[in-house]
């Protein structure tokens, strides 16, 4: 099992993305740079229990929003993949997206 994450757009347009197995090995990449890193297991543990939770990923799911400069979230999670924009982020995903964001700051 793995975990895909990636932020897009926002005022300053920048792209990061992070890979993390389920042993908390992990892969991030910012602004094109990728580097290695290694997740704690209970943060790890935290993000699985919040995606498990959430409900949403038991078939592909777009979350749409109108404006301008807007962050665009991808998970990819057990071969589902949700794509949610800042303004229309289901509430059911906001504490799996803030402990991914967190991963990204590691």
């Amino acid at each position: 099992m793995t975990i895909y994450f990636a932020v897009e757009g926002g005022y300053a347009n920048l792209s990061r993305s992070i890979t993390i197995a389920v042993d908390g090995e992990a892969t991030k990449e910012i602004s094109g740079r990728p580097s290695s890193l290694q997740l704690p297991p209970d943060q790890v543990t935290a993000i699985v229990e919040q995606l498990d939770g959430s409900g949403l990923f038991d078939r592909d799911r777009n979350y749409p929003a109108s404006g301008a400069d807007l962050q665009r979230y991808e998970i990819r999670y057990q071969d589902v993949t949700v794509v949610a924009h800042d303004t229309a982020v289901p509430p059911e995903l906001t504490e799996a997206i803030q402990l991914l964001e967190a991963a990204l700051r590691s």
